[in-house]
């Protein structure tokens, strides 16, 4: 019982941080690409 509300746990925060990480990643990469192309563009 314990272990299956466990696993069930883990699941949950695994499902949570790969939400997290992925909207991190598509908030994050754009900004940084167009700050690089800003930067080689006018820099």
């Amino acid at each position: 019982m314990i272990s299956l509300l466990e696993k069930a746990l883990s699941q949950k925060v695994h499902d949570f941080f790969l939400l997290c990480s992925s909207a991190l990643l598509r908030s994050y990469l754009p900004s940084r690409l167009l700050w690089i192309a800003t930067k080689s563009t006018f820099g």
